[in-house]
């Protein structure tokens, strides 16, 4: 008999030390992020001029690296972007709009570069319908690919500043 409780005691513990539960999992909070540099020059012909950057946001960074293999979600929480690192004409403007493929994520009007890094805002995007397809992006392949267009009105004098494109995800991985 004892022998009997002994094996089943011993079951018992094996079964729940082997039991995947929440506990092998772990949720990683983090911001993805890339920063691309315009340099935009005065022309003699008055008039606007187009401008376009690809943005490549990936995965792996310090915070998922150990992880990156055994990942089971993501989950983007807010897409972001900021103007920093200006010079030049204060007055010049940019207007244009931030897509993944085909897909429209925000637009910006007569943005004042100038002021929007002297002020240090962030802008956020505001279109979470869109989300679903980046995470899907980031899953399967652990990039995305994001494109700003925008046209700036013919500056008196060359701006360059700086565009940090930032999206914050929560990520659940198995730690086994």
């Amino acid at each position: 008999m004892k022998k009997l409780f002994v094996l089943n005691l011993m079951l018992f513990i094996f079964l729940i030390a082997c039991k995947k539960d929440e506990d092998t999992q772990v949720t990683i909070n983090t911001k993805l992020s890339a920063t691309e540099q315009f340099n935009l020059f005065s022309t003699a012909v008055t008039g606007t001029t187009s401008y376009s950057k690809n943005f490549d946001i990936d995965l792996s960074n310090a915070d998922t690296q150990a992880y990156i293999n055994q990942i089971e979600s993501i989950d983007i929480t807010a897409i972001t972007y900021k103007l920093s690192d200006f010079s030049g004409d204060v007055t010049g403007t940019i207007s244009g709009s931030i897509m993944y493929n085909d897909m429209l994520l925000t637009t910006f009007e007569d943005l004042v570069v100038s002021e929007a890094t002297e002020e240090g805002t962030v802008f956020e995007v505001i279109t979470p319908e869109t989300f679903s397809a980046i995470e899907e992006s980031l899953d399967t392949s652990g990039n995305a690919t994001i494109t700003i267009d925008f046209t700036s009105d013919n500056p008196n004098d060359m701006m360059n500043f700086s565009i940090t494109l930032g999206i914050n995800v929560s990520i659940v991985a198995n730690t086994i």
